[in-house]
């Protein structure tokens, strides 16, 4: 995406934040929106390419350096084992802090991608909540935690 959510987290206080995508154009994108938003000057931003589930040099520099972390619809057209890839990287990242959360609002657009998207949350120990959006819409999200 181009990092609208994470743009405005960043707003809310924090000392770090790591915006990331599996596409560099996004993250090309994220780069700018970060640039051109009010954000402190003390704030420590980045912006970096990071697919799930690839544990490389990225992933084991940031262990144990975020207490949250949120994503947005990441999965909206995804196969099942991309989402088992998206709770390991989330797994990886929050592994050493104990008090650590997880996010995730998604869209359902598919029944099928959101059973395995719930399925993928209990094996891998998160717990979840389905909140409505709209009554009868079929729309929900989806609040992860680990």
């Amino acid at each position: 995406g181009i990092g609208l959510l994470g743009v405005f987290l960043a707003t809310q206080g924090p000392s770090r934040a790591l915006l990331t995508d599996g596409s560099p154009l996004c993250v090309s994108m994220i780069k700018a929106n970060l640039d051109i938003a009010d954000l402190p000057p003390e704030l420590e931003k980045e912006a970096a390419v990071l697919p799930f589930g690839e544990m490389f040099e990225l992933v084991d520099s940031l262990r144990g350096r975020f207490d949250v972390l949120f994503a947005a619809d990441v999965v909206y057209n995804r196969t099942a084992s991309v989402i088992d890839d998206l709770f390991q990287t989330a797994e990886v990242l929050l592994a050493v802090l104990p008090d650590a959360a997880f996010y995730h609002g998604y869209t359902e657009r598919r029944p099928e991608l959101t059973e395995a998207l719930l399925a993928a949350a209990d094996r891998h120990g998160f717990s979840w909540e389905l909140i409505p959006l709209v009554a009868d819409a079929g729309d929900a999200m989806v609040g992860l935690e680990g």
